[in-house]
């Protein structure tokens, strides 16, 4: 019974040490999922007066490790967004419009791929130029 097995392993936690306890919980969220309402239950009957403790620690715990991961996700798809409105921008200035398909593929490329076409644009003479599109076909 996985409710059993619960109680025992954060019982044996428990009378180890509170930081145990708060891995084994922290453990439970990430690789489970665990019932948490049953989870506090079992934490009320074995850590009467800790059980708000061990799961703010562990949600404290969990959120400083997602935390830095995500910042630095947003903070390149910011990077990218910006790099794209600025390539479209230039686009628009010096060959009057954009087609709504070039728009798309800009939106939808890498930031690697917007510094590629942000260099070929400073010598482009055609919009197909800084795609590096053949015309002959």
């Amino acid at each position: 019974d996985p409710l059993m097995t619960l109680e025992r392993l954060i019982a044996v936690a428990a009378e180890v040490d509170l930081t145990l306890v708060v891995l084994v919980v922290k453990y439970l969220f990430k690789a489970s999922d665990v019932d948490r309402t049953r989870l506090r239950a079992v934490l009320k009957s074995i850590q009467q007066g800790h059980e708000e403790d061990v799961m703010l620690t562990v949600a404290q715990e969990i959120i400083a490790e997602v935390r830095p991961k995500n910042l630095a996700e947003g903070k390149a798809e910011g990077k990218a967004e910006g790099k794209a409105d600025t390539l479209l921008r230039l686009l628009c200035r010096r060959f009057k419009t954009v087609p709504p398909d070039v728009e798309d593929r800009v939106r939808a490329a890498s930031s690697d791929q917007l510094d590629e076409w942000s260099d070929r644009f400073v010598d482009a003479r055609e919009l197909a130029e800084v795609f590096g599109i053949d015309q002959k076909h």
